[in-house]
């Protein structure tokens, strides 16, 4: 589960088993924003998520490797909404 509380995801690094990694990813009920959700790299997972709706689940397969989580609305990643996806 991936929670954010205004610019910023709840964790720094995160950690899943290679294959397919389903995310949770939940608003705080203080964060009144649109926000969404993308890997680094060539990845089909993309979650958007915004003040109505506060949730959203997606799955992606990965390998092993270390993977940059952020969000990608402008401004977002630039003030820190970013964390590591450590997959083993």
């Amino acid at each position: 589960m991936i929670g954010i509380d205004t610019l910023k995801f709840d964790e720094e690094c995160y950690t899943a088993g290679a294959g397919e990694i389903t995310f949770d990813y939940l608003l705080s009920p203080e964060s009144n924003q649109i926000h969404d959700l993308r890997l680094d790299g060539e990845f089909p997972l993309f979650l958007e998520i915004d003040a109505l709706s506060r949730e959203a689940q997606g799955s992606v397969t990965l390998d092993s490797g270390s993977y940059a989580l952020f969000c990608s609305i402008t401004g977002h990643r630039a003030a820190g909404m970013e964390a590591r996806l450590v997959v083993s």
